[in-house]
């Protein structure tokens, strides 16, 4: 079993950061075999091509902030106190949705494989808002606690699947699609946590004083414990070292893969389904003008493969 210090006493804990594991007081964070999850969910997170699940714009809202504040930093003092005062938008919190009582459901189009594609009009994105609503879901803490080393040691998942039921009418093989959904999130909100209350600050006595609100102080303390440990560290360095020398990247945005798909389906004048290769194109398709971290040559080479593979 691995086992994590839970001090008595938080102040005491912080004081040497490098004897944060002695003491008698212990709590677990999952078998010892799982130790490395967490790590692989963040690479998978931030490496989701094909797998992307749906149309948050949390995500977005909160990289738009990162962004913000990294430009607020290189502008002169004056005008940046003038910025950072700004009041920044919140999360998104769906507050129509979670009040919508049950006869008030919306119907949501699926796909053959279960995933929602629709209905979508210029008046209302009604996919996009489910999109929205899970990525609520996976942020309320009674729901999808931050302590478990991965998705599938979530518990209650059936209980997020019956609310999301109270609030949307779905086939039930969008089950699967939702809750892969709420997990995406869940992991993404997992990274973006501990980029800003860990990465972002220097030792565990300022993490401590800039703790996230909606964690509990016990659970932040195990996530802190777990963070620290010195195999989990070189683990994620590993891994962001092997996420960093990835090429390839979808830059479809928020919008699923599915949806880009019956898209393909529409504009076909014979309404066929796209074909793998077409879909990478697609989705690997640059905007002129923008810049981009590696260049096209590599994509445009295996596009090119593709296009002239003649199976066997």
């Amino acid at each position: 079993m691995y086992l994590l210090q839970l001090p008595a006493d938080v102040e005491d804990g912080f004081e040497d950061d490098e004897n944060e594991n002695e003491g008698n007081d212990f709590m677990t964070l999952d078998d010892v075999p799982d130790v490395q999850d967490e790590d692989i969910e963040e690479m998978l997170y931030e490496n989701n091509e094909d797998d992307i699940q749906g149309d948050s714009e949390d995500d977005i809202d909160d990289t738009d902030d990162e962004l913000v504040e990294e430009q607020i930093e290189g502008l002169p003092s004056q005008i940046a106190r003038e910025l950072s005062i700004t009041k920044k938008r919140g999360p998104t919190m769906m507050h129509g949705v979670q009040v919508r009582n049950f006869n008030d459901r919306e119907a949501i189009i699926c796909n053959e494989f279960g995933q929602p594609i629709g209905p979508v009009t210029e008046e209302k994105d009604t996919v996009g808002q489910l999109s929205r609503f899970l990525g609520t879901i996976a942020r309320t803490y009674s729901h999808a606690p931050l302590t478990h080393t991965e998705w599938r040691k979530v518990p209650n998942k059936e209980k997020m699947w019956e609310y999301v039921l109270e609030k949307y009418i779905l086939p039930d093989d969008a089950k699967k699609w939702v809750l892969s959904t709420i997990g995406h999130t869940w992991r993404g909100y997992k990274c973006r946590i501990k980029k800003k209350h860990f990465y972002r600050l220097k030792d565990n006595k300022t993490r401590w004083k800039n703790r996230p609100k909606n964690i509990p102080e016990k659970d932040f303390q195990q996530l802190l414990n777990f963070w620290n440990n010195k195999v989990v560290m070189k683990r994620c360095s590993l891994k962001k070292d092997a996420r960093m020398s990835q090429k390839n990247m979808h830059t479809a945005g928020p919008k699923s893969f599915a949806r880009i798909r019956e898209e393909m389906i529409n504009d076909d004048p014979n309404k066929e389904p796209p074909t793998l290769a077409q879909m990478f194109e697609r989705t690997r398709k640059r905007t002129p003008g923008n810049k981009y971290i590696d260049t096209y040559d590599d994509t445009a080479k295996k596009i090119e493969h593709m296009k002239n593979y003649k199976p066997s």
